[in-house]
């Protein structure tokens, strides 16, 4: 979370063509997919952390998301990185 908010102000004090490069639709573009990403990710993570404590002999979903939680949030946020 912080990198993305140094990658804002980076881009923010960067001019190019007379504007900071945050006024790019497309840059903006890359920014809003990547917060988006960003909140996803802390969303499906707060999931796991749930079932892990709820958990019971019976309902032992944790054992399934733990595993997939380490997986999705790593490879989105490679994804986030590249974004930024």
């Amino acid at each position: 979370e912080h990198a993305f908010y140094e990658a804002i102000t980076h881009a923010n004090n960067r001019i190019l063509y007379g504007n900071p490069v945050t006024d790019f639709p497309h840059v903006r573009a890359s920014f809003v997919d990547a917060y988006a990403r960003l909140v996803a990710m802390k969303l499906f993570s707060n999931r796991a952390i749930d079932y892990f404590r709820s958990a019971t002999l019976d309902d032992r979903r944790y054992l399934l998301f733990n595993p997939v939680t380490k997986s999705k949030v790593t490879s989105e946020g490679e994804k986030v990185v590249t974004l930024l």
